[in-house]
């Protein structure tokens, strides 16, 4: 099989991946060796022979049920024994990785033998001192590196191939922006996915696709048809009139329910012509019943617009009264008065009613927008007003009427009657909630001032008037957007206002209002502060000044950077200048062949044999103690 012969009747041949699978099914290490080498040869082969590997590998995933289609060959580095078997499966990984012409592909498979604990393996691998392994090794290493390089299109310092690096500079990029919301959202719903569970493999899979797009993306348009779905895109073909070719294959599905009204049945035999459509686009009942076009899909009637009613026949028969868009949804907030919707088209009581304590969404962000509320419009166009038994609402909800005094005393008790119910009438406008209402007037009672009083401290930034714990209980009561939105909005007289409420609408008058405060806080804080900081900063001087000024410590690093120079020698690793001190860690993790010895040991009896005061480095960093603390 390894003849040029063999090789093209397994690339010519798909189902022989299915044997091939079968061969690795076995415990006889030899076989499989056999196996692998041979997939080695096809990866070299060409790459259709290449995709012939990665054929046998998923045939053997589909055989044994196994979730990662690379497990068997790192399960088998894993425990494999032979020096000659460990060699030609790493062969194998090599050739897989080399052998793949696109450098993103090239990561992305490297990165799932990584995936699969991949590295782990490699390192005890190390350990050995067979010849042929240890060139499978470099090839590697080198290979990786060179892949990195190509790819690193990051920050300077900043190693790709750790996910911790990656985070945190992707955390300092967008720590105190905008960006730093949808960052943590994103965390959240990953943090969802269950690794235990198969359909999280698509699931990483899809957000990494996404997102790579994502980061493609140059302007609205483009991220608009990426986060498009299949079910809109069927939804907006029935606006292409026509001109798409493909569009009635696409959504035989979505239209099922419409076909009864879209494709027209021949005319009826004698119907009447078609009155023609005056300028001002009305229409005859007689043309709507000939031409009924096709309903508006129920996703999109919140952003229909007519401006070409005048040539094509309007959605709905209107009234023979109204024009047929006298309601139609509009972007234009100056014309909101004229154009209502049917939900604001209600009678006037004739009874004082109870009210609603809501907040009110302004007119221009539902007209002409495609939301719950435009789309409640567009249902009930033409019957506003035919659900709702007003005379029944307005006896339930009414407010009640003091009862009438008898006759006898309506003349000498009038005019107390009136001041009573004058008394009764509700004096004060609450727009907040009672609860947070009371709690602003509890905070506010704690300055013993005005409102008018407070405003000013904010305004001239005394701090020092105010203290750190009421600038952060006045932090904590900032009014929220709605809030902001529904104090904005209201037109009212603003003296009948509850004292909450006034106070949050002077206080929104303030310029930065929030980042004054915030800043105050800060400048009242800043001395407790930097009492509480200050031995902490200065232990974080003086240790990084014993570091710097410790001959010995420089001397026992030193040894530690030959010493691994040496051992990395000719491999991507080696040759180095210097080492990151987050590094030094991993020198534990090289152990030695002898028991209970790994290459911090070697050092150290390296720096005692040449000079034993370099052991006693520490006693000269008196303040590094306190400095980690």
């Amino acid at each position: 099989m390894d003849s040029h012969v063999g090789l093209d009747y397994i690339v010519d041949n798909p189902d022989y991946c299915v044997k091939l699978a079968t061969a690795l099914d076995t415990a006889c290490p030899s076989v499989k060796k056999q196996v692998v080498e041979l997939l080695s040869a096809l990866c070299v082969y060409s790459q259709d022979g290449r995709q012939r590997a990665i054929d046998t590998l998923h045939a053997y995933q589909k055989r044994k049920n196994e979730r990662y289609r690379l497990r068997i060959v790192v399960e088998e580095l894993q425990n494999a024994t032979a020096e000659d078997y460990r060699t030609a499966l790493l062969a194998f990984i090599n050739c897989l990785v080399i052998s793949t012409p696109v450098l993103k592909d090239r990561i992305r498979i490297r990165n799932e033998f990584i995936g699969l604990k991949l590295l782990p393996i490699l390192n005890e691998l190390r350990k050995s001192h067979a010849p042929d392994l240890r060139v499978q090794l470099d090839v590697f290493d080198d290979q990786r590196e060179t892949d990195e390089e190509l790819s690193n299109h990051g920050p300077p310092g900043i190693d790709l191939s750790s996910h911790v690096d990656v985070f945190y500079a992707i955390f300092g990029q967008i720590a105190d922006t905008p960006q730093e919301i949808p960052f943590l959202s994103i965390l959240q719903h990953l943090l969802r996915l269950d690794p235990k569970d198969a359909a999280s493999d698509l699931a990483w899979d899809t957000a990494e696709t996404l997102v790579h797009r994502a980061t493609l993306l140059e302007n609205r348009e483009d991220a608009t048809k990426l986060l498009r779905s299949p079910s809109l895109q069927t939804n907006l073909c029935c606006h292409c009139r026509g001109t798409d070719q493909t569009c009635g294959a696409s959504r035989k599905a979505s239209l099922s329910v419409n076909n009864s009204t879209t494709p027209l049945p021949p005319l009826p035999p004698p119907p009447p012509p078609p009155v023609p459509v005056d300028p001002s686009g009305t229409s005859s009942p007689t043309q709507n019943r000939v031409l009924p076009p096709p309903p508006p899909p129920p996703l999109l009637t919140g952003n229909v617009t007519y401006a070409d009613a005048s040539m094509d026949p309007p959605p709905m028969p209107p009234p023979l009264h109204a024009l047929p868009v006298t309601r139609v949804p509009t972007p234009e907030p100056q014309n909101n008065h004229a154009r209502l919707l049917p939900q604001q088209e209600i009678p006037t009581p004739k009874a004082k009613m109870k009210t609603i304590n809501w907040n009110k969404i302004p007119n221009h962000k539902v007209i002409g927008k495609r939301n719950i509320w435009s789309l409640v419009a567009d249902e009930h166009q033409n019957s506003p007003m035919a659900d709702i038994d007003w005379a029944e609402m307005e006896g339930l909800f009414c407010q009640q009427v003091p009862p009438v005094l008898p006759a006898a005393s309506c003349s000498s008790y009038g005019a107390n009657s009136d001041a009573e119910r004058r008394r009764r009438e509700p004096t004060e406008i609450a727009l907040l909630d009672g609860k947070r209402s009371l709690n602003v007037n509890i905070f506010l009672k704690q300055f013993r001032s005005s409102n008018e009083d407070i405003i000013r401290l904010i305004k001239d930034g005394s701090h020092d008037e105010i203290g750190a714990e009421k600038l952060r209980g006045l932090l904590k009561i900032l009014p929220e957007v709605d809030e902001l939105e529904m104090l904005k909005s209201f037109d009212g007289d603003k003296s009948k206002l509850g004292n909450a409420e006034k106070f949050f609408l002077q206080l929104i008058q303030v310029p930065n209002y929030k980042l004054r405060i915030e800043c105050m806080l800060l400048k009242e804080e800043f001395a407790a502060n930097m009492s509480y900081l200050e031995p902490s900063i200065n232990s974080m001087i003086l240790a990084g000044e014993d570091l710097m000024t410790n001959k010995p410590l420089q001397e026992v690093l030193y040894m530690v950077l030959v010493a691994g120079n040496f051992l990395n020698s000719g491999g991507y690793a080696g040759n180095a200048a210097g080492v990151k001190l987050s590094s030094l860690q991993k020198i534990t993790e090289i152990r030695a062949n002898k028991p209970g010895m790994n290459l911090i040991h070697y050092v150290a009896l390296q720096a005692e044999r040449k000079r034993k005061d370099l052991l006693d480095f520490a006693k000269g960093m008196t303040t590094l103690e306190a400095a980690t603390k």
